[in-house]
């Protein structure tokens, strides 16, 4: 379900219908796996022949921003994700960490 706070920003090049949705399944794709509690704010744009695509959240205490780029959208958009969902992962870990160490 989509968070209401979650953003996708555009610089560079139209946002269509196509990469919305795309863009879409991605976050919803994140929500799944991370039992999402954060909104999540996406940022699309275009350096030469290359499309950048980043993901910034703010995860329990920390900031966590990654970005890729490629000259194809949808792969930029993957490899970002699959980063993105590391991130988090590990940022979980570290906090369930700390906490069964006190």
């Amino acid at each position: 379900m989509k968070n209401l706070e979650d953003s996708v920003i555009s610089e560079d090049f139209p946002l269509t219908d196509a990469i919305k949705a795309e863009v879409q399944s991605k976050i919803e794709y994140i929500e799944q796996h991370t039992n999402k509690a954060f909104p999540i704010n996406v940022y699309l744009s275009k350096e030469g022949k290359n499309f950048v695509v980043k993901f910034r959240a703010h995860v329990g205490k920390k900031d966590i921003e990654v970005s890729h780029e490629d000259e194809d959208f949808y792969v930029s958009l993957n490899k970002a994700k699959q980063h993105f969902m590391k991130r988090i992962n590990d940022q979980k870990e570290r906090e369930v960490a700390k906490r069964t160490h006190k």
